[in-house]
């Protein structure tokens, strides 16, 4: 069947996360702030419950004849299967297609490497790690790191119980998409575009590099979407300056008060406005942002003033606004008033 969570779906990895309603019609119980990468292979699918805060990568094999358990904060890298059909040993009921099942369970906090294969009827303690590739045919206690084909395990020093009322949960953030933006945001103003990287970023987020990566297809798509929600503040900004204004005479000092004001000269407004000019400069597709920014001021000076005042008045904003923040003498008030006044009076 057609699914949306199908790993060879064109559509953006931001509609690919929409398909998490999807996924919570396939799964059983599913946890908040769960995120797994497509594609997922399952035999039913409501067999399987996941607790929050869980990270599965991708290919992610699951035959759930029987429950499949998987706790709260587990990460799972690649190709992890967890398999619960048995069948017999004896080789003439096999050719009758006999099957059973035995569940499986995966304790909180557990980290499956890549390519764990889990067999029937296993249970994975809390805290517990497996080394890629193994085998886990018995079960495994909690606070252990085991590894190899079957997997065995040794107790490891750095693993000892923590009490569980001081053990770390990770909250589900439903603006997290919005927080990341801001990140971006952060982390330019600070580095410029050239010092941005998903590390960084992830970073001032407070957020694990692969949850990053899972909500952005690609830097540049991150790019884009921390200078609109940047251009939709300052216009945001600009919409509510000229709403509180009724004649032209007032629209002209609502202009000055712009120009003059903290909304454009905000130092971080102002280098984050520089960064964008840049890459704009360089890369045309970032001029959608841009344009769309000028659109939305002239939309607001156009209430005001005819098309053509208008389309120079923005100019005006715009350039003035960006001398001021680079003049070791800014433009005075009364200059930047006479300005406007000669631009904006109608004859």
């Amino acid at each position: 069947m057609t699914h949306p969570y199908f790993a060879n779906d064109p559509r953006s990895m931001h509609e690919r996360m929409e398909a998490g309603v999807i996924l919570a019609e396939l799964i059983g119980p599913l946890g908040e702030d769960v995120e797994l990468r497509p594609p997922l292979y399952v035999d039913y699918g409501r067999y399987i419950g996941i607790g929050p805060g869980a990270f599965i990568n991708y290919t992610f094999t699951v035959l759930d004849v029987a429950p499949v358990t998987i706790g709260a904060d587990v990460i799972m890298g690649p190709n992890v299967q967890p398999l619960t059909p048995t069948h017999p040993l004896e080789s003439w009921l096999r050719r009758d297609k006999l099957e059973a099942a035995r569940p499986i369970t995966i304790g909180d906090n557990v980290w499956l490497g890549g390519g764990v294969i889990v067999l029937p009827g296993v249970t994975i303690g809390e805290n517990t790690v497996v080394g890629a590739r193994s085998v886990v045919t018995k079960d495994l206690p909690a606070h252990v790191v085991a590894a190899g084909e079957p997997g065995t395990h040794q107790q490891a020093a750095c693993m000892s119980k923590q009490p569980a009322e001081g053990r770390p949960r990770r909250r589900y953030d439903p603006d997290r998409r919005a927080n990341i933006s801001d990140a971006a945001l952060d982390v330019v103003a600070e580095r410029g575009v050239a010092g941005r990287t998903y590390r960084k970023i992830a970073q001032r987020a407070g957020f694990s590099l692969g949850s990053l990566t899972y909500h952005c297809e690609s830097l540049d798509e991150l790019l884009g979407e921390a200078f609109t929600k940047l251009a939709n503040h300052t216009a945001d900004g600009f919409d509510e300056a000229m709403a509180q204004v009724g004649e032209e005479a007032a629209a002209r000092a609502a202009v000055v008060s712009l120009i003059m004001g903290e909304l454009l000269n905000d130092p971080r407004t102002m280098v984050l406005s520089c960064e964008l000019y840049a890459l704009a400069t360089r890369r045309p597709d970032m001029r959608q942002v841009t344009d769309a920014w000028m659109a939305r001021s002239r939309v607001a000076l156009g209430k005001f003033f005819d098309p053509q005042t208008t389309l120079m008045l923005d100019a005006l904003i715009e350039g003035l606004s960006m001398h001021r923040a680079l003049s070791l003498t800014p433009m005075p008030r009364t200059t930047v008033e006479a300005a406007v006044e000669r631009l904006g009076r109608t004859p």
